[in-house]
């Protein structure tokens, strides 16, 4: 599984080998939240209130700051979780399911977002000359958001090859589709998708139902829907880095779990719009066990 993912990401696989746990030695006296964006001002500022309430809580630990590190992609952040850089890292279930894979890291907590609970992937096409079914999409374009998504591609294509649809990656719109495929192309964001549709340039795209509303508010005889994914978990599994101590590990859960009993349980969850942090569930867990089932279905078709 491991060797495979690094293999589908474009990296070395040697960078995959797991590391002997007790070489994974914890930045000296500086707890680290990671976070993968392209746009790190914007992660910091909601997650440092996190970090700063956390080091400012561990100190038995020699813990004396926090911090907030932004990594540019996966591969990135497997490094850095490895190598003890980053103690505690938050994603959605599929990027927290391949960090903590490749990583060997472990869910300890759950971070609970505001708003609803679950969320499913929308396989949609315009409504004027847009095919009628999924079968219809064979020698066509699809349009994901990105390769660590939750319900814009993984779910999304975990349900198309269930349904018997050969997926196969395009470099770019304009890349030939044979007959009996279809063919995906990553837009990275939502916006892009659905424009992309509504223009042509892909004959279908994948959204969540969230933003598949919004974008029905806008243009409601635009757009039909062809598909739905089952539901996913939208909130977040806390990962720790494999070197952290089983001590050092209950503090760090207990802290977070009982946030809400603190005087500064607002001003430290409301930055990142956290509802809450929990434990991690069994409800969780079955969903990184789902998945690991469905990102299974992509690279071994």
């Amino acid at each position: 599984m491991v060797y495979l993912l690094i293999a589908l990401l474009g990296c070395n696989a040697a960078a995959a080998q797991r590391p002997d746990p007790t070489a994974a030695p914890m930045a000296k006296g500086i707890f680290s939240v990671g976070k993968i964006s392209g746009k790190p001002a914007k992660q910091i500022k909601k997650y440092q209130t996190v970090a700063d309430y956390l080091a400012a809580n561990l100190a038995k630990h020699g813990i004396g700051a926090g911090r907030v590190v932004v990594a540019p992609d996966i591969e990135t952040m497997v490094g850095m979780l490895k190598s003890g850089e980053v103690n505690l890292f938050f994603d959605n279930p599929f990027s927290a399911y391949l960090v903590s894979d490749l990583a060997d890291g472990k869910a300890i907590v759950l971070r609970v977002k505001q708003g609803p609970a679950e969320k499913r992937g929308i396989i949609f096409t315009r409504s004027d000359g847009g095919p009628t079914s999924l079968s219809g999409l064979r020698g066509r374009l699809i349009a994901m958001e990105d390769p660590t998504s939750s319900v814009s591609y993984l779910s999304p294509m975990a349900y198309l090859i269930e349904a018997g649809i050969t997926m196969v990656e395009k470099p770019q719109p304009d890349a030939p589709v044979a007959a009996n495929e279809v063919g995906y192309i990553f837009s990275y964001d939502d916006d892009n998708t659905v424009q992309w549709v509504l223009t042509g340039k892909v004959t279908a795209g994948v959204v969540d139902d969230s933003a598949f509303e919004e974008f029905l508010e806008e243009n409601p005889d635009d757009l039909s829907i062809l598909a739905e994914t089952q539901p996913m978990m939208r909130h977040q599994p806390g990962i720790v880095n494999p070197g952290m101590l089983p001590e050092f590990q209950a503090d760090v859960r207990a802290l977070l779990v009982g946030l809400d009993d603190s005087e500064e349980s607002q001003s430290v969850k409301r930055p990142s719009e956290t509802l809450r942090f929990t434990e991690f569930s069994t409800d969780a867990q079955a969903t990184l066990s789902d998945v690991a089932r469905m990102y299974a279905l992509l690279i071994t078709r």
